[in-house]
């Protein structure tokens, strides 16, 4: 039995949860070393926070948070899990499997693993993520929206709209819902800051915009590429919104990548 409510901090919790999940997808699909390794590591990390996410809900008490392993944890919570639910956590072999890892990458700063082995991973976190969702919390996974973290309306409709078609494979309407989100918060984070709401594009005066922003250089660039020009009046509500026609690679790793950056860049604008 599932609770039937959840608190507002622990549904921010397994918010992230996810968000660290779907960052460790965007690593692994960037396919270096150093991004194995980063997935490995975000992959642990949102299996762990869930278990905690689980354990607050059960009430469970886990002693001296600097004395509690991933091995105590798991036990504790898989103990009280099985008593009101009828049987074990699931994947326990690839979960821990999964820890012993990011382990070694923590310590010893390796990653003697293929690209292969962390779709594996991912495959396994996902599963165990969408199982626990569902059983203790009553939730789907794909209706645990990221953009619920952005505090304007239209920006986080339209957010929740781009994750709505991603989940259904839609990456065209996906990457279309993020341009026009992304058009708006950067026209109303301009404002915050006193600045240009069009700036010019191909001189110096735009670059020192997307840097007053706080936005990488590269990873804007990249976002413009894969994403169609968006224009709008420039007024409060914009009379109209229009699209040009790109020839864009509407695939998923691209629309992971718009999603992730235009969600980092408003929430790190605080709107």
């Amino acid at each position: 039995m599932y609770m039937e409510k959840i608190d507002k901090v622990t549904k921010k919790k397994l918010v992230y949860v996810k968000r660290l999940h779907m960052h460790a997808q965007e690593h692994m699909l960037n396919g270096t070393d150093f991004d194995k390794m980063l997935a490995i590591h975000h992959f642990d990390n949102a299996v762990e926070l869930l278990l905690k996410c689980v354990a607050a809900e059960y009430e469970i008490s886990l002693g001296d948070p600097l004395r509690l392993t991933f091995h105590n944890l798991w036990r504790e919570v898989s103990k009280e899990y099985k008593q009101r639910l009828g049987s074990e956590l699931p994947k326990k072999t690839e979960i821990f499997q999964l820890h012993r890892i990011r382990t070694d990458v923590q310590h010893w700063g390796i990653s003697p693993f293929s690209l292969e082995f962390v779709k594996d991973f991912d495959e396994y976190t996902h599963d165990f993520v969408q199982k626990i969702l569902n059983s203790v919390f009553g939730l789907k996974y794909d209706e645990l929206f990221l953009s619920s973290l952005v505090k304007d309306s239209k920006i986080r409709t339209l957010l929740t709209d781009a994750e709505r078609h991603f989940a259904d494979e839609a990456l065209k309407e996906a990457i279309e819902k993020v341009s026009v989100a992304f058009a708006l918060a950067k026209r109303k984070a301009h404002r915050k800051r006193y600045l240009h709401t069009v700036p010019k594009m191909g001189d110096i005066s735009s670059e020192i915009d997307i840097l007053a922003l706080g936005l990488d250089t590269e990873e804007y660039k990249k976002f413009i590429e894969n994403t169609p020009v968006v224009f709008m009046m420039d007024y409060e509500e914009p009379s109209f919104i229009f699209q040009y026609i790109k020839d864009l690679d509407y695939t998923r790793e691209n629309t992971l990548f718009c999603f992730n950056f235009a969600l980092n860049s408003i929430l790190r604008w605080r709107l």
